[in-house]
């Protein structure tokens, strides 16, 4: 399954928006020497995944496109759940 690349697109000069097609996924915001990553997509459970802390921007950006393969294997993948299927 497919899913658009992440675009980072600068907002201010502390935040930068990780844009998957005109969703708005993840977000950096620079903190002194701190890159904060605020993921946007919610995991497999319906959660969020939580804020991480970098050093360098390259590390919040690669860690943002693990965030965003896991959630296209998840979409990828049949739901085999508790729930009952909606008739």
């Amino acid at each position: 399954m497919s899913v658009p690349e992440i675009e980072w697109v600068r907002r201010s000069d502390n935040t930068e928006y990780g844009m998957m097609g005109s969703i708005k996924a993840f977000s950096i915001h620079v903190d002194g020497i701190s890159y904060r990553l605020d993921p946007r997509l919610p995991d497999r459970t319906g959660v969020s995944y939580r804020s991480e802390e970098f050093r360098r921007p390259e590390k919040a950006r690669e860690r943002a496109e693990a965030i965003r393969e896991a959630w296209r294997e998840d979409l990828a993948t049949p739901y085999e759940g508790p729930l009952q299927r909606a008739s």
